[in-house]
């Protein structure tokens, strides 16, 4: 796995925010798929940081 691209947002159909991770990369042109991956937004329970 070569991660290229990450983004956070809202996934269809279920609550809360997500973490998507994308595999796109092909440099060699020899690719027939990717991979993007989801994963529930963290949150944090530290005093004083905000969780979603």
């Amino acid at each position: 796995m070569d991660i290229e691209d990450i983004a956070v947002g809202p996934a269809a159909g279920l609550p809360g925010s997500y973490v998507y991770l994308a595999d796109i990369g092909d440099s060699p042109e020899t690719r027939t798929y990717v991979e993007i991956y989801r994963l529930p937004e963290p949150t944090s329970n530290r005093p004083g940081r905000a969780s979603s």
